[in-house]
């Protein structure tokens, strides 16, 4: 009788968490652009030094011109964690690297400006953590929150400024980043997500 219990109580617990988990991915590509800046560890310190800013402050940082793809550091700022308060309008698996690709809103709405936030593959448990808050699972297809269906979210993470996508046309959105965002800059890897 106790094994019944037992095992009920943690499909109770279980269940609504792997509903809400994160689906099997295998990356469609081998190599990824500076892979070993997307994927960095935590600092030593922890995370208590990470830097508070807003979406709009993020979208008025400068964007170098040009793509640079090298795998360190391309500004200093790229080294700072930082921690954005926001509204997910949009979530899904990328199915390049498998990363949780997250659209981050100023505001629940469709007006306002959208940065990309990524977890990594690796980072098993903060991507669950990820799904369980935002309360459905995450997949390969895109899922959109839009007004009461946006939720906020607080994400810690270094700065990232994804040049692989500037674009001449538009330097500070460049060119297939998503639609609604506003600038290069992202939050990758993101470390911590409440």
């Amino acid at each position: 009788m106790r094994a019944w219990v037992a095992l009920v109580a943690v499909l109770l617990i279980a269940g609504p968490a792997w509903a809400q988990g994160v689906s099997p991915c295998v990356p469609s590509t081998a190599t990824h652009q500076r892979w070993t800046m997307k994927t960095r560890a935590a600092p030593a310190g922890g995370l208590e030094d990470a830097q508070a800013v807003t979406i709009r402050q993020m979208v008025r940082w400068a964007v170098p011109r040009g793509k640079n793809l090298i795998d360190e550091p391309i500004v200093e700022r790229e080294r700072t964690v930082v921690t954005v308060r926001g509204f997910v309008r949009l979530a899904k698996l990328s199915p390049d690297d498998c990363d949780i690709h997250i659209q981050l809103g100023a505001e629940a709405t469709r007006h306002h400006p959208q940065i990309i936030a990524e977890i990594p593959p690796d980072a098993m448990a903060l991507r669950l953590r990820f799904a369980v808050l935002l309360g459905v699972r995450v997949t390969k297809a895109a899922k959109y929150f839009d007004g009461a269906a946006a939720v906020p979210m607080i994400l810690t993470g270094y700065a990232f400024l994804d040049s692989s996508h500037w674009s001449s046309r538009d330097s500070r959105a460049g060119y297939g980043h998503g639609r609604g965002v506003a600038t290069l800059w992202e939050i990758h890897p993101v470390l911590d997500v409440r």
